[in-house]
């Protein structure tokens, strides 16, 4: 079956490919970005991955709301990646959930601090700066993204994800009337609009990966798994890795 939808898949870009060549696109073609297809990553998995045995700062480390539930199954990231960073730094704007963790749950290496603001006094202290599903928060990006380059030293990374604007959840709903979408975001970005927002405050994007959340129904996890493994592209979140390029911003 997948073998058929690949062969259908396939004809459909041939059909696609010559009508982008027709003069009516000619003006939108030259905007494209060709996305990547690589195999569905696992986002905890993928950060871990790049985070051992370095100097590691990790923004939003609560991941609140979910901070308790989360925290009481050692789900969080944050707990995930503690033995496996050479050092581990959390920031967190939650003065509530950071309290917890440390009373509650004995963590202590998460301090309270927003960096949304920008922060003359930060300094090159990590190989690795992550940045999990908070740019979609944040009222000022360009403030976030200038934080993390001045945290991150000469030909470290980057590690940010987001709610991907091209998953075919988006559409589907959008063709029922409906955006179920959390209540504190403010932003959708894409491989293409995240690659141009890196870059302008120091970052080369190096790696796109795409991946999901969790899917409530069985039915639901069936049929998108299905579908995800055939076009990882629209599926529902997409991480990358960036370097930083030489100098501050």
């Amino acid at each position: 079956m997948i073998i058929q939808w690949k062969m259908v898949w396939h004809s459909i870009r041939i059909f696609l490919d010559l009508r982008i060549r027709m003069d009516i696109f000619k003006g939108f073609h030259q905007w494209e970005k060709k996305l990547p297809r690589k195999p569905l990553a696992n986002r905890d998995q993928y950060i871990i991955e790049r985070c051992r045995g370095r100097d590691v700062v990790h923004l939003g480390a609560c991941d609140s709301p979910m901070t308790i539930d989360k925290g009481a199954k050692g789900e969080l990231l944050h707990q995930r990646l503690q033995g496996e960073c050479r050092s581990l730094l959390g920031f967190d704007e939650d003065w509530n959930a950071t309290n917890i963790l440390k009373t509650k749950f004995n963590i202590s290496d998460i301090e309270f601090g927003d960096l949304s603001r920008i922060d003359k006094k930060l300094t090159p202290i990590a190989d690795v700066v992550i940045c999990a599903d908070i740019i979609e928060h944040v009222d000022n990006v360009g403030n976030l993204l200038t934080n993390c380059n001045r945290l991150c030293r000469e030909g470290g990374i980057l590690l940010l994800s987001t709610v991907h604007a091209l998953s075919v959840k988006q559409v589907l709903r959008a063709m029922i009337g409906r955006e179920p979408v959390h209540p504190d975001h403010v932003a959708y970005f894409s491989f293409a609009t995240l690659g141009v927002i890196l870059k302008r405050f120091g970052f080369s994007m190096t790696d796109c990966r795409f991946f999901k959340y969790p899917t409530v129904s069985k039915l639901s996890r069936l049929i998108f798994d299905g579908l995800y493994s055939i076009f990882p592209q629209i599926a529902d979140g997409i991480v990358v890795e960036a370097i930083k390029k030489t100098g501050n911003v």
